[in-house]
């Protein structure tokens, strides 16, 4: 089993890729493999790396992508990979012509959200403009392949079906799914990118047709020791401590002593990865918490500090 650390990089100390290299330095001494980042793109008004108004361009307040692609051949050459994330979404601001009028995505009633979540975002149209969504989509791949070594395919249901919620409506409760022809999607991005390590948020509301899907284009899968700890990991899925949009370890347990045993019984499990936040590695509680899904305003704000990179 492989393992590594999530943390992205607006949670560094300094928010830039400046301090990646401390970080980086801290894998190696820590004998990890990967370090997981989240989308490197403008973040919206609030923080979040999932709306971003340009998934074509990274976030100029880390610094430039000639700065990223250094710290990355630095992180390389100490044996660390990177895993980044593609966001499912993107915002009317980059493109206006993809999408179906009068439909918003959002998520059903499930773990995250007993309620639902409406994000507001626009559904994509992929039966009537389909190679304008397909041509997209491979230019945002195609960035990806430059940035990390491994992707994150964000919101891997969608490319199966949509939580489509109408226009008049703004709650999860109201939505209906929609359709996605994820075969042709997946089969033009195998085509593109043969050899490209994936692994698919495949998390939520999951039907059988979505880990078909994973498994026919040789997607890793993604579990959470919190919500899967009785569940069976298998060879062909990466274990997460806890993500971004969940509870800390210590703020789901509340105890110490159960967050050991959590840990213990993920080490013992096949998972390709063991993908640990860096929270968690910390022993912090729900203030440390990245993200609250469903709310706006009081995410995205945790960093780590100098003295934190000492751990170990």
């Amino acid at each position: 089993m492989e393992t590594g650390v999530l943390l992205p990089v607006a949670s560094l100390p300094d928010g830039t890729f400046k301090t990646g290299y401390a970080f980086v330095d801290f894998l190696r001494k820590n004998n990890f493999h990967y370090w997981q980042i989240l989308p490197l793109n403008p973040r919206d008004d609030y923080g979040s790396p999932y709306n971003s108004p340009n998934s074509l361009s990274i976030d100029r307040g880390y610094g430039t992508k000639k700065e990223w692609l250094t710290l990355k051949k630095y992180a390389n050459a100490k044996g660390i990979k990177i895993i980044g994330d593609v966001p499912y979404f993107i915002t009317p601001q980059e493109k206006k012509d993809l999408f179906i009028k009068g439909l918003y995505a959002g998520a059903p009633p499930d773990a995250y959200s007993k309620k639902g979540q409406y994000w507001g975002l626009p559904v994509f149209d992929w039966h009537d403009r389909f190679d304008q969504n397909m041509t997209h989509l491979l230019k945002r791949l195609k960035l990806a392949t430059e940035l990390y070594d491994v992707i994150r395919l964000d919101h891997f249901r969608g490319y199966c079906a949509l939580w489509a919620v109408p226009k008049p409506y703004k709650s999860g409760r109201r939505g209906h799914w929609l359709k996605v022809p994820g075969d042709k999607i997946m089969k033009k991005i195998r085509e593109k990118f043969p050899k490209t390590t994936f692994i698919a948020e495949n998390l939520g509301v999951i039907t059988p047709n979505v880990e078909i899907l994973r498994r026919k284009y040789q997607l890793l899968g993604s579990k959470v020791l919190i919500w899967h700890r009785n569940s069976l990991v298998k060879k062909d899925e990466v274990l997460y401590s806890s993500v971004h949009d969940s509870n800390t370890l210590l703020g789901h347990t509340k105890k110490v002593a159960h967050v050991k045993k959590l840990i213990a019984e993920g080490k013992r499990t096949k998972a390709a990865i063991f993908i640990f936040a860096m929270q968690d590695i910390l022993g912090l509680g729900s203030s440390a918490r990245l993200n609250k899904p469903g709310k706006k305003s009081g995410n995205w704000k945790w960093r780590l500090t100098n003295d934190d990179l000492r751990v170990g």
